[in-house]
């Protein structure tokens, strides 16, 4: 496993209602580590993907454990797609 503190990128594919990428579909990714506060990042999407570059992940003690990943789309026909996953910082 890598050392931290790390330097990481989280990407969303964004669809419309017909299944075909979407651009400039307002997203806004939130970050959840265990024992610190939600870090957000908002963007539009571009060729239907969303990316968060350069999240840092640091060294301290509140780094480890299951962060909660949450990307929210807002599409134009008004539909809101949302999406969580989880990353384990050890």
């Amino acid at each position: 496993p890598a050392s931290l503190p790390q330097q990481v990128q989280i990407s969303a594919a964004i669809t419309d209602d017909l299944g075909k990428p979407a651009d400039n579909v307002p997203v806004t990714f939130s970050v959840s580590p265990p024992s610190a506060a939600t870090m957000t990042y908002a963007m539009n999407s571009v060729h239907g993907v969303a990316t968060w570059p350069g999240l840092v992940i640091g060294n301290d003690s509140l780094s480890g454990g299951q962060w909660l990943v949450t990307v929210l789309a807002d599409l134009p026909s008004g539909n809101e797609l949302s999406a969580n996953a989880s990353i384990n910082v050890r």
